[in-house]
């Protein structure tokens, strides 16, 4: 049966999306939605992705679909930021990786090699399912922006995506999309998908609480706005010369 309806561990819930037993990933409201478009560059390195998904546990058509929007299969794609590859690995994050699963590399340009930079891309995504609790969704906006943090509480944050930090793009719409294109393309659902425990929201504040927490904030405004114009108001003594 399909899962349960889950989203980003936002208060806010804009988008909820659902596993379903064939693989797909279904959006609320809209159903099982694809790409306009499949990147065909990705279909020449399914070996690569099914031995990868046979080792790490992934399903392939989750890794085809990161792989799709991240390069669309071009092995020399090289990110204005500087992501390398087919998985579009930062170098740092890159060397990490290798020499986290026994595979350092000593040049940044190793890293675009095809067959290991499939193995970090599929390696990176499997410590972030782990980390979102097997949320395929969760796990890929981790990849593109290094974590998911919800717009409500983030304090840099100038563009998202579905209540969530992003590049700007609606990188969540195109990975939901890309996983459901590439089951249409031979990416199968052969292993089978981390046990889903979603990460729990916050709860909402009580009304109370933010009644209290509002007013507390403007008493501590007025009270530092008096001692700022009480000391406004204080001569400043001056050390004889």
């Amino acid at each position: 049966m399909p899962s349960a309806w889950t989203n980003f561990p936002c208060r806010t819930v804009l988008a909820r999306w659902r596993y379903l037993d064939d693989g797909h990933l279904e959006l609320e409201g809209h159903g099982v939605v694809s790409p306009s478009k499949w990147p065909s560059g990705v279909n020449q390195w399914k070996p690569q992705i099914a031995a990868m998904s046979a080792k790490y546990r992934i399903p392939e058509h989750w890794i085809a679909s990161i792989m799709g929007v991240e390069s669309r299969g071009d092995p020399k794609a090289i990110s204005s930021a500087g992501a390398i590859g087919l998985m579009q690995l930062m170098p740092a994050t890159g060397r990490l990786i290798a020499k986290n699963i026994g595979r350092p590399v000593t040049f940044d340009y190793e890293l675009a090699e095809p067959g290991l930079n499939i193995e970090l891309g599929v390696a990176y995504l499997a410590d972030l399912l782990k980390r979102y609790g097997g949320d395929f969704m969760s796990a890929a906006v981790g990849y593109n922006a290094g974590s998911v943090i919800c717009l409500e509480t983030a304090k840099k944050c100038t563009k998202g995506y579905w209540g969530v930090c992003t590049d700007g793009s609606p990188y969540p719409l195109w990975v939901l999309q890309g996983a459901n294109g590439a089951l249409a393309h031979g990416f199968g659902p052969t292993v089978a998908p981390p046990e889903l425990h979603p990460v729990p929201r916050p709860k909402p504040l009580a009304p109370w609480v933010i009644t209290t927490m509002t007013a507390v904030g403007a008493f501590l405004a007025y009270k530092t706005y008096e001692e700022l114009q009480q000391a406004a108001r204080t001569p400043v003594r001056r050390r004889a010369a």
